[in-house]
């Protein structure tokens, strides 16, 4: 398969507060893959420092994170970045991170029930391309117990309607009901 991901994992810094790490899971543990959006038109950078930032308003921990929440990130000129160990118990999606590989992609995306309605904006081509393969991947080779059914937006495991996004969405429900 030609896939390139990028590892950023230690190139992002950690929470300075030592105490604060992610626990380790066996990678036999994983049965899902959860879609993310980041619902801002930053950075991968720019999301991590704000999970690793103590804050009242940080919606992650007002103690912030260990790291950046998710495993893998896609840049939007479609590059794929690995931030996180896949042992790694990321925050990701509640109910679910002890089990889950979470992809998060760039960018602040349309949804139907978005309060920002009206926006219109769309993860680039490159990014749908890239979460297709970096899907492929973790379900074809890397995690090949995974299935397309064990692919998921943020949305169906937390009441969270604008995270992935339309799109994103419907890029979810196509791979799922591919045939493999």
């Amino acid at each position: 398969m030609d896939i390139i991901i990028k590892n950023i994992i230690n190139n992002l810094p950690y929470n300075k507060d030592s105490k604060i790490k992610w626990n380790k899971r066996a990678t036999s543990k994983i049965n899902k893959i959860v879609v993310h959006q980041e619902l801002a038109d930053g950075t991968l950078e720019s999301v991590n420092n704000y999970h690793i930032t103590p804050a009242a308003d940080n919606h992650i921990s007002k103690n912030g994170a260990p790291h950046i929440c998710y495993h893998f990130g896609i840049r939007k000129n479609g590059e794929i970045c690995q931030c996180n160990e896949l042992d790694d118990i990321t925050w990701h999606t509640k109910g679910h991170n002890t089990v889950g590989v979470s992809i998060m992609l760039q960018g602040d995306f349309d949804a139907k029930e978005a309060k920002h309605k009206g926006k219109n904006k769309t993860p680039s081509k490159e990014q749908l391309e890239s979460l297709k393969k970096l899907l492929d991947y973790l379900t074809k080779e890397l995690l090949s117990r995974l299935e397309n059914k064990d692919v998921y937006g943020h949305c169906e495991l937390q009441n969270k309607p604008v995270c992935p996004g339309d799109d994103l969405m419907k890029l979810i429900q196509e791979y799922r009901n591919e045939k493999v």
